[in-house]
């Protein structure tokens, strides 16, 4: 179970086990425990799934059925791992058949991890960008969703200017496909991006709103700002923790497997 949506292997099998670790908290603010829990076979239209990599973020994306739109984030009927049915921080989940998507053989299931969450956001956000074929787009924030987006905008063809805190960021930034890099700290990004023509679209993925008004300046006539915001699995509640205090460079992914070869 990989943040929301499950990914699966053409042809793997899955051993259902009489009990799975599974992290739960019991109440609000109570720290996370591993726990045995038993394992039920999955009702019809739903698939259980032997978990290998889950993928640690501060929100979840649902899954839903079509509601003739094919918008998933706002159908009313959207099902969130975690909170319409137990989540995926375990080693073994039963999910929506739907929710199920292909892993090639030659991705690593730890690199796939995040795919499920930053990657389906990130992608989604360049793809629907609007911005014109070999267009400027800038990256707000190179973390654990901005490094993704970077990346995919890159491969579309896009001249990627990437915008993040600090001159030592500048070189992963470039490695990551980055035609230019901004340092936010030494220059406002607005400003900067209206001194070398401006952006077609400018994606931010910081977790708050204060940067949008300084970023607006540096849109190019009718451009678009887009808003988008591995470890054992009994060490969820410390990575958690990580995540809060924002210490992880990308993203952090839970290592089902381990608790696995511990129980036998």
């Amino acid at each position: 179970m990989v943040e929301g949506r499950a990914l699966a292997r053409p042809g793997s099998e899955v051993l259902l086990t009489p009990t799975a670790v599974t992290m739960r908290v019991h109440e609000p603010g109570a720290p996370l425990n591993a726990e045995h829990v038993a394992v039920a076979a999955a009702e019809p239209g739903w698939v259980r799934v032997q978990v290998t990599a889950s993928g640690m973020c501060h929100a979840d994306i649902g899954t839903a059925a079509a509601d003739g739109r094919g918008d998933v984030v706002h159908c009313p009927d959207r099902r969130i791992p975690g909170i319409s049915y137990p989540g995926g921080w375990a080693e073994s989940i039963a999910v929506p058949a739907e929710a199920l998507a292909r892993i090639p053989d030659d991705l690593d299931l730890y690199e796939a991890a995040p795919m499920g969450c930053a990657g389906v956001t990130t992608f989604n956000a360049v793809r629907h960008c609007g911005a014109p074929a070999g267009g400027r787009l800038a990256v707000f924030g190179i973390g654990g969703v901005g490094h993704l987006a970077v990346q995919f905008a890159a491969a579309m063809g896009f001249e990627v200017i990437a915008i993040a805190r600090g001159a030592a960021r500048e070189d992963l930034a470039r490695s990551l496909g980055a035609h230019r890099y901004i340092d936010s700290e030494a220059n406002e990004p607005g400003a900067s991006l209206q001194d070398v023509g401006g952006a077609d679209v400018i994606i931010s993925t910081a977790s708050t709103t204060a940067p949008v008004a300084g970023l607006v300046q540096g849109l190019r006539a009718r451009g678009r700002l887009i808003l988008i915001g591995r470890a054992p699995l009994e060490a969820a509640g410390r990575e958690l923790e990580r995540l809060k205090n924002g210490e992880p460079r990308f993203r952090v992914v839970l290592d089902a497997s381990s608790a696995r070869a511990v129980d036998g």
